[in-house]
C-alpha cells in the first residue's frame, strides 16, 4: 500500500465531532505550497460526516512526516476549541512506541532538556537564546540486539521533542539519519510511532484512548 494513500480501515474512529486515523508514515499533515500529498486531504476524501469548520478539518495536533500512529482532528468549531483547550491545560495524554540505538541503563527515567531550534529551523538544538523547557518520560519495554524499545510519555510538546531528547542523551531514533542515526529504518519512516491518544470527547465529556499497533502502516 501507498504510503499516499489513506483507506477506510486506517480510520481509527470518527463521530460528528471528531475524526481519529492510523497516520501512515511518509505522508505530511496539512496541504503545503507545492501540492504534495497530504492526511487532511486524505481524511477529507474517505471520511464519512464532513467537517463543519470553513477551512476544512481542524488540525489538533501533528505528526512529523516520517513519523505514523495515532493522530486525531476536529470537525466543529466547538470540538477544535475544546481539544486545543486541553493540549494548553495539559490535559492530553500522549504516548509514543519506539526503537532507539544501544541500551538504555535502568527500567525507566525521565529527560528534562529545554530545546529550541537549530538556526535553519529544520532541528530541535539544545543550545540558543530560544530554549523552553521539555519533559520526557521513559520506559524500556525489550531489547533486540544493541537496539532498545521504549515508551515515551510528553509531559511537553516541542519541536522535534522525542527524536531530540532520545538523540542528545545518546540514543537517536532507529532510521532518524537527522539526529545521528547510523542504520536504516522501513520505507520513508523512522521508528517512532504515536502509540496511543488520551482526550476527554468535546461532546459527550467520555474520557476515551484511541490505539494503534500498526507501527510503521
Amino acid at each position: 500500500m501507498s504510503s499516499e494513500r489513506l483507506t477506510k480501515e486506517q480510520i481509527l474512529y470518527e463521530d460528528a465531532y471528531i475524526i481519529a486515523v492510523d497516520k501512515p508514515a511518509g505522508l505530511m499533515v496539512e496541504p503545503d505550497a507545492h501540492g504534495h500529498p497530504n492526511l487532511v486531504q486524505e481524511i477529507e476524501r474517505i471520511m464519512q460526516h464532513k467537517p463543519k469548520i470553513k477551512s476544512g478539518l481542524g488540525v489538533v495536533h501533528r505528526l512529523d512526516r516520517v513519523v505514523s500512529g495515532v493522530i486525531v482532528f476536529a470537525k466543529t468549531p466547538m470540538a477544535l476549541k475544546s481539544l486545543n483547550e486541553q493540549i494548553a491545560n495539559r490535559k492530553v495524554k500522549k504516548i509514543y512506541h519506539a526503537w532507539v540505538e544501544g541500551q538504555l541503563e535502568g527500567k525507566s527515567g525521565k529527560w528534562d532538556m529545554p530545546l529550541g531550534r537549530s538556526f535553519d529551523r529544520k532541528r530541535a538544538s539544545k543550545e540558543g537564546l530560544e530554549l523552553k523547557a521539555a519533559t520526557t518520560f521513559w520506559k524500556v519495554l525489550n531489547f533486540e540486539g544493541n537496539r532498545t524499545m521504549l515508551e515515551l510519555d510528553l509531559k511537553t510538546g516541542r519541536f522535534h521533542q522525542i527524536r531530540a531528547h532520545c538523540a542528545f542523551n545518546g540514543h537517536p531514533i532507529v532510521g532518524d539519519t537527522s539526529y545521528g542515526s547510523t542504520h536504516s529504518y522501513t520505507g520513508n519512516s523512522i521508528a517512532l510511532h504515536s502509540f496511543s491518544y488520551t482526550f476527554t470527547h468535546p461532546k459527550s465529556g467520555e474520557k476515551m484512548t484511541i490505539t494503534s499497533n500498526n507501527y510503521g502502516n
